[in-house]
């Protein structure tokens, strides 16, 4: 399926923390970059590019490595059935496998969601050197694929003999989801300048576990999955799902109503919270976090830059970029968000 692929050759060790050599021409080919050397002040950040691709996968670069995170390169449309539970895909990817050239890494927060590692990005982790992911999923992939424990600190040597440092960071999963396996988020921050981390949140509920990595680094980029993705949903027959809001062709949802108070928020007969708008805050049903949750994010994180990821193109996402940008709108927090380059924001509509 990957003919002519190659992989980088990128080496590190993971017990010493040292690497034996440099990458090697690791480069993408006819791939525009979004480069963010005008929205960030640290050494790293203005060296960050970043490719949108659909999901939660993108493509970035630190030191001159290039990284994947969770690649979901199945077609539209495509269906998953797995414990009874039916999820479905709503859009393509932006950019096809056969595309990319020579990456060095995957950042793979679960191996256990087809909506984090499709059939066809599950192939693809053979045409890389190397996978991080969390223990339980490298015991169960490929001989390329290392689990990192929570805080394990992993060296990477990049092109040109610097350091990138990857941290394991720990995610909360809702009860159902944490049945299925753990998740992993990602810190990265290069050795000569650990001013300017960056912080993937991977598929997590907001915690006050991020509070440790508010304090510990001084993170400038926060990258969270967001979408408030329905936590053991069972999908109507069509597959379709019951999220509420519509959904365009590239599966992007199509809103523009406002973050709700709190009076959109009730209680069933348990207590429990239930959802009553697709814009409400964090719900006992949800398996990601929320619009409101990156608002605290952004609030936590206070210098960093919010790219968000995990937010379109599957049935069970119930919040989408609309809410996303009206959420920071309304906070006044617009000058904090910047979409990743490729995702086209022409139906969105920004308040002033």
């Amino acid at each position: 399926m990957f003919d002519g692929l190659k992989t980088a050759g990128a080496k590190f060790d993971v017990i010493g923390h040292r690497k034996t050599n440099n990458c090697h021409g690791c480069i993408f080919n006819s791939i525009a970059l979004l480069d963010l050397h005008s929205l960030l002040l640290s050494m790293l950040a203005d060296e960050i590019n970043i490719r949108y691709i659909g999901g939660p996968t993108a493509l970035f670069q630190i030191g001159g490595l290039r990284f994947i995170t969770d690649p979901t390169f199945d077609e539209k449309n495509t269906v998953y059935e797995t414990e009874g539970l039916k999820l479905k895909k709503l859009g393509n990817p932006l950019i096809a496998p056969q595309q990319l050239d020579k990456m060095d890494f995957v950042l793979l927060t679960n191996g256990h969601h087809y909506a984090n590692l499709d059939h066809t990005g599950k192939e693809y982790l053979n045409y890389v050197e190397y996978v991080f992911t969390t223990p339980g999923a490298a015991a169960v992939l490929g001989s390329n694929v290392v689990g990192l424990n929570a805080w394990q600190e992993v060296e990477l040597a990049t092109k040109d003999g610097r350091t990138v440092i990857l941290i394991g960071i720990p995610c909360e999963q809702h009860p159902i989801e944490a049945k299925k396996g753990p998740t992993t988020g990602f810190l990265l921050y290069l050795q000569d300048d650990p001013d300017g981390a960056v912080y993937i949140t991977g598929t997590t509920l907001y915690t006050d576990g991020m509070k440790e990595v508010a304090s510990r680094f001084n993170v400038r980029l926060v990258i969270p999955f967001l979408g408030a993705a329905l936590a053991g949903s069972k999908e109507s027959p069509d597959g379709t799902g019951s999220q509420a809001g519509s959904f365009d062709s590239a599966g992007r949802q199509a809103s523009n109503s406002d973050v709700p108070d709190s009076q959109s928020i009730s209680s069933d007969s348990s207590g429990n919270k239930t959802k009553n708008s697709a814009n409400s805050d964090i719900q006992q049903n949800f398996s990601s976090m929320t619009v409101m949750d990156a608002i605290k994010l952004s609030v936590l994180f206070d210098q960093a830059i919010i790219t968000p990821l995990q937010f379109e193109g599957w049935a069970h996402y119930t919040e989408g970029a609309a809410e996303i940008q009206s959420a920071f709108a309304s906070a006044g927090l617009m000058s904090r968000l910047k979409w990743p380059y490729g995702f086209s924001t022409n139906k969105l509509v920004q308040k002033n």
